[in-house]
This record gives structure tokens, C-alpha cells and sequence, in this order.
């Protein structure tokens, strides 16, 4: 998905650079609010891309990759909300011929001045032309989203209900095709209370491996 497909779903209701990589933005949406564990994926990612678009000037017409994502919930996660809060820590950003082409990053996420969750995450970013390169025919939304797929391993691992805070780390190692079946297994250490690993794959390929657990 390019920078402008995903960000379209949310309003920035405030943004600021507080120097030396950081930057702190205000997000809310209007419509098809994602809600509990998959508002806090939701915000950790939107604030790396949000600080790669208006921090560092990537276009919204480049496609986002994104290769992982972990995050911390507080108790708070299960509470609904209808802004977080999030301040972005950029580090090991790569630029190539002056333009931003990945980037790792921090995040602290809050609402209502609560404290949400503490976060993760490394993007990669590809113009038009090297996407079609690398995709072939790089027809739009050829793909399954990420934070789809994440959902599903959430939901695997029985944790997308409200149930305390969670710690998740998830890797994501390859498109998975849009219109295409994909399976979801996982398996639990050290009984009920140990961490869930989650593989995602399709056709016999591995697209995303996650492993979460309930923080006690």
C-alpha cells in the first residue's frame, strides 16, 4: 500500500517536530475506528509513516513496506478511544540519493493522557517505478494487507478480545496474494499463561510469524 492508502483512514489532528528525529502527531478516525490491541498496531505504525511523510519527506505515492512491528499494551488498551497521542524516536534511517528508503523507529502511544502502549517498528519505502519492478504487474492492492494478516494471528491466539495487556513481535516476510486462501497455526509454551508463536503462510511459504503473550 503507498503512504497516501493509509493514512487516508485517519484525520492528524496535530503534528510537531521536537528535533533530533523526534516528533509528536495526534491521530483520530472518523470512520472504521480500529479498537482494543489492533488500534495500538494501528497506531505504532501510522506514527513511523506519518514521521517518514512529514519529517522526512517521502512522497505519499511510494509504497510502505512494512518488515516488523512489535508493541506493548497497557491496561488501558481495552478502552476505546477516540484520539491517541503518539511520539515518534526515529533511528537507522537510510537515505539514497537524499531520499528516505527505510527507517526504524520508536513509538509511546497515549489517549486521554493515559499511557496506551509502547512500540516498535521497521518500514522500507519504494517509488512507483521500483515497486513495479520488484512486483511485476504491481497491480493496485494486489496484496493482503499486513495489519490484516496480524489480525488473524491475533485472533488465532485468542487475543483479540479485551483481556489485560499483551506483548506481541511480529515479523512480516512476504506478500501474501490478494484472492488466495492462507492458514494460520499456532502453538502455546509453558501452558496457558506462556507465549503464542503464530505462523501465517501461503502456499507453503511463511508470510508472517508473530509470537505473543498476556503480560500478568
Amino acid at each position: 500500500m503507498t503512504a497516501a492508502e493509509i493514512i487516508a483512514p485517519a484525520v492528524l489532528d496535530g503534528w510537531h517536530e521536537l528535533g533530533g528525529e523526534k516528533f509528536e502527531a495526534t491521530i483520530s478516525w472518523p470512520h472504521d475506528r480500529p479498537a482494543g490491541h489492533m488500534l495500538s498496531a494501528n497506531a505504532v505504525r501510522l506514527g513511523g509513516i506519518l514521521a517518514a511523510h512529514l519529517g522526512y519527506h517521502v512522497p505519499t505515492d511510494h509504497h510502505v513496506i512494512l518488515e516488523r512491528l512489535s508493541w506493548q499494551d497497557s491496561a488501558a488498551a481495552d478502552t476505546p478511544a477516540d484520539a491517541v497521542r503518539v511520539e515518534v524516536l526515529c533511528h537507522n534511517a537510510v537515505l539514497r540519493r537524499g531520499q528516505l528508503t527505510a527507517l526504524a523507529y520508536t513509538v509511546s502511544a497515549c489517549s486521554s493522557g493515559t499511557p496506551r502502549c509502547r512500540g516498535e517498528a521497521e518500514l522500507r519505502f519504494m517509488s512507483p517505478g521500483v515497486y513495479r519492478f520488484v512486483r511485476g504487474t504491481a497491480a493496485r492492492n494486489d496484496h493482503v494487507p499486513g495489519l490484516v494478516l496480524l489480525e488473524s494471528a491475533l485472533r488465532e491466539a485468542g487475543m483479540t478480545a479485551p483481556g489485560g495487556p499483551i506483548e506481541v513481535d511480529a515479523c512480516f516476510l512476504r506478500y501474501a496474494v490478494r484472492g488466495k486462501p492462507w492458514q494460520v497455526a499456532a502453538s502455546t509454551e509453558h501452558g496457558e499463561r506462556g507465549p503464542v508463536t503464530v505462523t501465517v503462510h501461503q502456499h507453503d511459504q511463511d508470510v508472517l510469524r508473530a509470537v505473543v503473550r498476556r503480560i500478568p
